[in-house]
């Protein structure tokens, strides 16, 4: 896609123009052209809580790896290499990356828009919806959308303005659950670098994470542990040196347990499927989480728990320090998010990710049909594979043609699971002719609801 349209060109940040930022401003929209196995996605509509089902290798998770390159919270690198379609890779060289792989359209609230009227003025109307994209090669571009400011020049200032309140993207899979057993050497020489697979990054990512949550420093836990004494060649140690080593120890255990009891109360605030105690231990170069709880007191090693406990964990890390202090602008996107939580527990996931769409949009990808919410269809999308081999994406949930019919099987089957608990839940189950139907009734009940209005002493659930 050519550039020369685009009104603006950001490839920078300036710390001084840091802000709060608020949930004020939202993605309304996004589109992925020419990233690995997507050609063209199209513009996919996204609402608080959206989701996207498919069946395996359809393209979801490329879907939101393009989006998250947009502004990722952990600055995580474009690599072309591995994200440019490999079919096109032999040109690459004669674009200098400058090809769009994302656009997305955001709907930004007053603080921006009143801070751009200042530099352009014209109406704040204009300034709400602005389309941000970017390419390969790392730069992001800027484009008002309201056809009054097509002629209109967007300063530095104010684009570096807009990009600054762009909410930051926020990746988790589980390539980056937590092992049980650390070893610290390996922790230090991957920090920050950017060389490493997706799975090994992930891997260092939930470290750093992990490490800069319970504010401890692999390299101090490492050196505090060190025997130095002990080398035959220096002698035998005076008692200085041993009381020197002795605090040094003393200094780890008192860290480690510290950074234990913060984990445990703040994980306490986020999982209910159980009260979990997390305890940290380092012996030479090793750092070892270990887990035990109510029910189970002996305490048993991380990956030895449920693979439930081990994403929910570790994302709950990825996301309170990569969203940091801007909690309310950071967009969550999961890829295949609790597949290995019992059907129950997905159910309930279902309900944390309304509460955490509250604050925080929220875009997941899975093809479990206790994932898709049935009361939300309308921020449901089909991804599958067409006749040419390239992943689409449809928000019409009728389609039935013989490459969707297996990408949408998931809603097929949480709206029947849901028919049949109605059945035994004392609900009314109200059978409509097509999805749509569906999305209009439960709409119409849900505005009811919000007024008060709605006065029926059982369920209506519209199937």
């Amino acid at each position: 896609m050519p550039v020369n349209h685009r009104h603006g060109i950001y490839a920078g940040r300036s710390s001084q123009l840091k802000r709060k930022k608020n949930m004020t401003n939202k993605l309304l929209k996004f589109r992925v052209q020419n990233f690995k196995s997507i050609q063209d996605s199209g513009w996919i509509e996204v609402g608080d809580c959206s989701c996207l089902v498919g069946i395996n290798e359809a393209g979801k998770t490329n879907l939101l790896l393009a989006l998250w390159k947009l502004n990722p919270a952990n600055d995580e690198p474009i690599i072309p290499l591995i994200d440019y379609p490999r079919k096109k890779f032999v040109d690459y060289e004669e674009t200098e990356g400058k090809e769009i792989f994302i656009e997305a359209v955001f709907e930004f609230g007053e603080d921006l828009t009143k801070e751009i009227r200042k530099h352009l003025g014209n109406s704040e109307e204009f300034y709400k919806q602005i389309e941000i994209s970017r390419d390969f090669a790392g730069n992001l571009y800027v484009q008002f959308l309201a056809q009054e400011l097509k002629d209109v020049e967007i300063t530095d200032e104010v684009r570096e303005l807009i990009v600054e309140a762009m909410p930051n993207f926020v990746y988790y899979s589980d390539y980056g659950n937590l092992d049980s057993e650390i070893y610290l050497p390996h922790v230090i020489e991957n920090f920050g670098r950017k060389d490493l697979g997706e799975r090994e990054r992930a891997k260092s990512r939930s470290l750093k994470v992990l490490f800069e949550f319970v504010k401890l420093k692999p390299k101090e836990i490492l050196e505090l542990g060190r025997e130095t004494f002990l080398n035959p060649n220096q002698g035998r140690p005076n008692e200085t040196q041993i009381a020197q080593e002795r605090e040094q120890k003393k200094r780890r255990e008192i860290l480690l347990q510290s950074a234990s009891n913060k984990l445990t109360e703040d994980f306490k605030e986020w999982w209910k499927q159980g009260n979990y105690r997390f305890r940290f231990q380092a012996d030479g170069n090793h750092f070892r989480i270990w887990v035990s709880d109510e029910v189970r007191t002996e305490e048993i090693e991380l990956e030895g728990r449920s693979r439930g406990l081990q994403w929910f964990f570790s994302f709950f890390l990825v996301f309170l320090v990569e969203s940091k202090d801007s909690h309310s602008n950071c967009i969550l996107l999961l890829d295949e998010p609790g597949i290995s939580l019992h059907p129950i527990a997905q159910f309930d996931l279902i309900q944390f990710f309304n509460s955490l769409a509250k604050e925080n949009q929220l875009l997941y990808t899975t093809h479990s049909p206790f994932l898709v919410n049935p009361d939300n269809l309308a921020d449901v999308k089909a991804v599958f594979v067409d006749e040419k081999g390239l992943s689409s994406v449809s928000a019409d949930l009728r389609k039935n043609d013989k490459v969707a019919e297996k990408s949408i099987y998931p809603v097929h089957a949480a709206i029947g699971l849901t028919v049949s608990d109605t059945l035994f839940l004392g609900c009314q189950p109200i059978l409509v002719e097509g999805p749509s139907d569906q999305i209009y009734l439960q709409l119409v009940k849900n505005t009811l609801l919000s007024k008060g209005m709605y006065k029926n002493n059982k369920r209506v659930v519209p199937k």
